[in-house]
């Protein structure tokens, strides 16, 4: 199961990724491995925060996404920031991918799905993963375990034997919350099986008081992440 996308849950996300920098500093991390001749594909792109940031490195993007609410917010933020060299397409990645440089996978396809992309990469694939399967976001019993996390995706490569540079690093990426109601709804939104009292709980537990107006709440979440880079 994908990720799931709503109108609430791309608003939460954009909230985040502006109120922490997330995707900024996550383009920081990837940035050196970018040459600014380079296109690039990112597949399974969902709102495109971080092509937002690589645009300017490299030649082109193309990013690809089978959702059409994400990809016209894709759209709309190249659009407002005068990026014109982002092309943000509504399809099923498997079928629009066509060759470039480089190809970038962000939380997205277990290592089957990654073998589809090589024959397209001309230099590297780019494969941003969890450490863990674990979620600062609610309790282990309530998180959700459908996506691939680094020993997976290392394991396999290594069986194949395909050679890879493997960065961990750990970046801030918690959510902003707008009230109380808004934060038992994001809890519920990744713990929808949780009771009334433990969503209460959760919440006396670990979300801050801001001291500000627009985000009075704030559930810290430090998003340990590996990047491989495949080179070809």
């Amino acid at each position: 199961m994908g990720y799931m996308w709503t109108r609430q849950s791309i608003k939460w996300f954009m909230d985040a990724s502006d109120y922490t920098g997330y995707h900024k500093n996550l383009a920081d991390k990837i940035i050196p491995f970018l040459d600014e001749d380079h296109t690039l594909c990112d597949v399974g792109c969902g709102l495109g925060c971080l092509d937002i940031f690589l645009a300017s490195e490299v030649a082109r993007i193309t990013a690809i996404d089978s959702n059409a609410e994400v990809i016209n917010e894709l759209k709309k933020s190249a659009d407002e920031m005068g990026i014109h060299n982002l092309n943000a397409v509504c399809a099923e990645a498997e079928k629009a991918a066509a060759e470039h440089d480089v190809f970038l996978m962000s939380f997205f396809g277990d290592l089957d799905e990654m073998k589809k992309y090589y024959k397209h990469c001309r230099k590297k694939l780019i494969r941003i993963t969890n450490l863990s399967d674990k979620s600062n976001f609610y309790h282990e019993a309530h998180c959700r375990r459908d996506k691939p996390f680094v020993s997976i995706i290392e394991n396999g490569l290594k069986e194949e034997q395909i050679p890879y540079e493997l960065l961990i690093d750990s970046i801030e990426f918690g959510q902003p919350l707008r009230s109380e109601e808004d934060a038992r709804a994001f809890i519920l939104y990744n713990a929808p099986g949780a009771k009334t009292d433990e969503v209460e709980l959760f919440l006396k537990n670990h979300g801050q008081n801001t001291g500000r107006s627009d985000f009075p709440i704030y559930i810290p979440n430090k998003k340990q992440i590996g990047i491989f880079i495949i080179s070809f």
